[in-house]
């Protein structure tokens, strides 16, 4: 927000916005989907309400694979 009121416009500025405003939104779903009690009919509902097939336990699967998977919409 400061970037924003105290610099004029830029592109690297606008990214930077865009890149944070992302990850804000994805961290509601991170915290919702570390839930220790989620079980195996939870991730199925998850998995089906996004129409998407993870693992969620692979190192691969990140914060970015939740964006890519557009999880933030629902």
């Amino acid at each position: 927000m400061r970037l924003e009121k105290n610099n004029l416009e830029n592109p690297i500025q606008r990214k930077l916005k865009e890149l944070v405003d992302t990850f804000k939104g994805a961290m509601p779903i991170v915290v919702a989907l570390r839930n220790d009690n989620l079980k195996e009919h939870h991730w199925k509902e998850i998995k089906d309400l996004i129409n998407a097939d993870f693992n969620i336990a692979d190192e691969q699967f990140t914060l970015q694979s939740l964006i890519d998977l557009n999880a933030v919409q629902f």
